[in-house]
Protein backbone atom coordinates (compact mmCIF):
# COMPACT_ATOMS: atom_id res chain seq x y z
CA UNK A 1 0.00 0.00 0.00
CA UNK A 2 1.43 3.33 -1.12
CA UNK A 3 0.52 6.95 -0.41
CA UNK A 4 1.52 9.31 -3.23
CA UNK A 5 1.00 13.08 -3.08
CA UNK A 6 0.44 15.12 -6.26
CA UNK A 7 0.34 18.84 -7.04
CA UNK A 8 -2.63 20.83 -5.78
CA UNK A 9 -3.31 18.56 -2.81
CA UNK A 10 -4.33 15.53 -4.87
CA UNK A 11 -3.26 12.11 -3.62
CA UNK A 12 -3.43 8.38 -4.26
CA UNK A 13 -3.57 5.60 -1.69
CA UNK A 14 -3.35 2.04 -2.88
CA UNK A 15 -1.43 -0.58 -4.74
CA UNK A 16 1.23 0.23 -7.34
CA UNK A 17 3.26 -1.82 -9.80
CA UNK A 18 7.05 -1.98 -10.17
CA UNK A 19 6.93 1.23 -12.29
CA UNK A 20 5.19 3.03 -9.40
CA UNK A 21 1.98 3.27 -11.47
CA UNK A 22 -1.45 3.00 -9.85
CA UNK A 23 -2.18 -0.70 -10.30
CA UNK A 24 -4.54 -2.90 -8.26
CA UNK A 25 -6.96 -1.49 -5.70
CA UNK A 26 -6.70 2.16 -4.71
CA UNK A 27 -8.24 5.54 -4.09
CA UNK A 28 -7.46 8.84 -5.83
CA UNK A 29 -8.70 12.20 -4.51
CA UNK A 30 -8.68 15.29 -6.79
CA UNK A 31 -8.35 18.90 -5.64
CA UNK A 32 -11.97 19.65 -6.65
CA UNK A 33 -13.23 17.02 -4.16
CA UNK A 34 -13.99 14.29 -6.66
CA UNK A 35 -12.60 10.85 -5.93
CA UNK A 36 -12.34 7.38 -7.36
CA UNK A 37 -12.19 4.17 -5.36
CA UNK A 38 -11.62 0.90 -7.16
CA UNK A 39 -9.47 -1.00 -9.58
CA UNK A 40 -6.53 0.46 -11.49
CA UNK A 41 -4.38 -0.89 -14.30
CA UNK A 42 -1.20 0.87 -15.43
CA UNK A 43 -2.22 4.29 -14.01
CA UNK A 44 -5.76 4.16 -15.43
CA UNK A 45 -9.16 3.53 -13.84
CA UNK A 46 -9.91 0.11 -15.30
CA UNK A 47 -12.23 -2.50 -13.76
CA UNK A 48 -14.86 -2.06 -11.05
CA UNK A 49 -15.01 1.19 -9.14
CA UNK A 50 -16.95 4.13 -7.75
CA UNK A 51 -16.43 7.72 -8.90
CA UNK A 52 -17.78 10.57 -6.77
CA UNK A 53 -18.26 13.81 -8.75
CA UNK A 54 -17.77 17.24 -7.15
CA UNK A 55 -21.43 18.17 -7.86
CA UNK A 56 -22.67 15.24 -5.76
CA UNK A 57 -23.20 12.78 -8.62
CA UNK A 58 -21.93 9.23 -8.28
CA UNK A 59 -21.10 6.48 -10.77
CA UNK A 60 -20.67 2.89 -9.63
CA UNK A 61 -19.71 0.25 -12.16
CA UNK A 62 -17.16 -0.69 -14.78
CA UNK A 63 -14.37 1.53 -16.11
CA UNK A 64 -11.99 1.19 -19.02
CA UNK A 65 -9.13 3.58 -19.80
CA UNK A 66 -10.39 6.14 -17.22
CA UNK A 67 -13.92 6.18 -18.70
CA UNK A 68 -17.23 4.68 -17.66
CA UNK A 69 -17.48 1.58 -19.88
CA UNK A 70 -19.52 -1.58 -19.26
CA UNK A 71 -22.43 -1.87 -16.86
CA UNK A 72 -22.93 0.86 -14.28
CA UNK A 73 -25.26 3.06 -12.26
CA UNK A 74 -25.09 6.86 -12.31
CA UNK A 75 -26.94 8.72 -9.56
CA UNK A 76 -27.44 12.40 -10.42
CA UNK A 77 -27.50 15.15 -7.78
CA UNK A 78 -31.08 16.10 -8.81
CA UNK A 79 -32.36 12.58 -7.96
CA UNK A 80 -32.33 11.14 -11.50
CA UNK A 81 -30.71 7.72 -11.93
CA UNK A 82 -29.42 5.74 -14.91
CA UNK A 83 -28.69 2.03 -14.75
CA UNK A 84 -27.35 0.27 -17.80
CA UNK A 85 -24.65 0.04 -20.40
CA UNK A 86 -21.86 2.59 -20.94
CA UNK A 87 -19.28 2.94 -23.69
CA UNK A 88 -16.33 5.30 -23.45
CA UNK A 89 -18.00 7.62 -20.94
CA UNK A 90 -21.47 7.76 -22.53
CA UNK A 91 -24.75 5.91 -22.10
CA UNK A 92 -24.77 3.40 -24.97
CA UNK A 93 -26.76 0.18 -25.31
CA UNK A 94 -29.68 -0.85 -23.08
CA UNK A 95 -30.58 0.91 -19.89
CA UNK A 96 -33.20 2.42 -17.61
CA UNK A 97 -33.29 6.15 -16.84
CA UNK A 98 -35.46 7.10 -13.86
CA UNK A 99 -36.32 10.78 -13.42
CA UNK A 100 -36.79 12.35 -10.02
CA UNK A 101 -40.30 13.44 -11.12
CA UNK A 102 -41.37 9.80 -11.54
CA UNK A 103 -40.84 9.53 -15.31
CA UNK A 104 -38.98 6.47 -16.58
CA UNK A 105 -37.36 5.47 -19.89
CA UNK A 106 -36.48 1.85 -20.63
CA UNK A 107 -34.70 1.04 -23.85
CA UNK A 108 -31.76 1.78 -26.07
CA UNK A 109 -29.29 4.66 -25.76
CA UNK A 110 -26.71 6.11 -28.11
CA UNK A 111 -24.23 8.83 -27.13
CA UNK A 112 -26.19 9.69 -23.93
CA UNK A 113 -29.54 10.04 -25.77
CA UNK A 114 -32.70 7.89 -25.99
CA UNK A 115 -32.05 6.28 -29.37
CA UNK A 116 -33.57 3.11 -30.85
CA UNK A 117 -36.42 1.06 -29.42
CA UNK A 118 -37.71 2.24 -26.05
CA UNK A 119 -40.61 3.11 -23.80
CA UNK A 120 -41.18 6.25 -21.73
CA UNK A 121 -43.61 6.22 -18.81
CA UNK A 122 -44.63 9.77 -17.90
CA UNK A 123 -45.63 10.77 -14.34
CA UNK A 124 -49.21 11.58 -15.48
CA UNK A 125 -49.74 7.99 -16.73
CA UNK A 126 -49.08 8.69 -20.41
CA UNK A 127 -46.78 6.20 -22.15
CA UNK A 128 -44.89 6.21 -25.43
CA UNK A 129 -43.60 2.92 -26.79
CA UNK A 130 -41.71 3.00 -30.06
CA UNK A 131 -38.60 4.34 -31.72
CA UNK A 132 -36.45 7.26 -30.67
CA UNK A 133 -33.77 9.37 -32.28
CA UNK A 134 -31.65 11.76 -30.19
CA UNK A 135 -34.20 11.95 -27.33
CA UNK A 136 -37.23 12.46 -29.64
CA UNK A 137 -39.93 10.10 -30.88
CA UNK A 138 -38.96 9.07 -34.39
CA UNK A 139 -40.49 6.26 -36.42
CA UNK A 140 -43.25 3.80 -35.54
CA UNK A 141 -44.69 4.34 -32.10
CA UNK A 142 -47.73 4.29 -29.85
CA UNK A 143 -48.70 7.02 -27.41
CA UNK A 144 -51.30 6.06 -24.80
CA UNK A 145 -52.58 9.02 -22.81
CA UNK A 146 -53.85 8.91 -19.25
CA UNK A 147 -57.34 9.84 -20.55
CA UNK A 148 -57.58 6.63 -22.61
CA UNK A 149 -56.76 8.11 -26.02
CA UNK A 150 -54.19 6.11 -28.00
CA UNK A 151 -52.28 7.38 -31.02
CA UNK A 152 -50.37 5.00 -33.28
CA UNK A 153 -48.36 6.31 -36.19
CA UNK A 154 -45.06 7.27 -37.71
CA UNK A 155 -43.57 10.06 -35.60
CA UNK A 156 -41.12 12.64 -36.93
CA UNK A 157 -40.68 14.17 -33.48
CA UNK A 158 -42.64 14.43 -30.21
CA UNK A 159 -45.24 16.79 -31.76
CA UNK A 160 -45.77 15.51 -35.33
CA UNK A 161 -46.83 12.16 -36.83
CA UNK A 162 -48.20 10.72 -40.08
CA UNK A 163 -50.50 7.74 -40.74
CA UNK A 164 -52.01 8.09 -37.28
CA UNK A 165 -54.75 5.89 -35.88
CA UNK A 166 -56.52 7.51 -32.93
CA UNK A 167 -58.62 5.24 -30.75
CA UNK A 168 -61.09 6.79 -28.31
CA UNK A 169 -63.63 4.69 -26.39
CA UNK A 170 -63.51 1.97 -29.08
CA UNK A 171 -63.96 4.44 -31.96
CA UNK A 172 -61.16 4.61 -34.54
CA UNK A 173 -60.16 7.76 -36.44
CA UNK A 174 -57.46 8.18 -39.10
CA UNK A 175 -55.36 11.28 -39.60
CA UNK A 176 -52.10 12.96 -38.61
CA UNK A 177 -50.68 14.98 -35.75
CA UNK A 178 -49.35 18.48 -36.43
CA UNK A 179 -47.86 20.52 -33.57
CA UNK A 180 -49.42 18.10 -31.06
CA UNK A 181 -52.95 18.48 -32.53
CA UNK A 182 -54.81 15.60 -34.22
CA UNK A 183 -56.14 16.41 -37.70
CA UNK A 184 -58.65 13.85 -38.94
CA UNK A 185 -58.56 12.70 -42.57
CA UNK A 186 -61.50 13.92 -44.64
Amino acid sequence: MQHIDYAGGEFYEGEVNELNQKHGIGRYVWADGSRYEGEWAFDQRTGAGVYFFPDGGKYEGQFFANMMSGMGVYSYPNGDRYEGSWLLGKKNGRGVYRKADGGRYEGEFKDNAFHGAGAYYYPDGTTYIGYWKKDSWCGAGRKAQFNGYTFEGIWSDNLNAENVTLTVDGHVYKGKIVNNSFIQNT
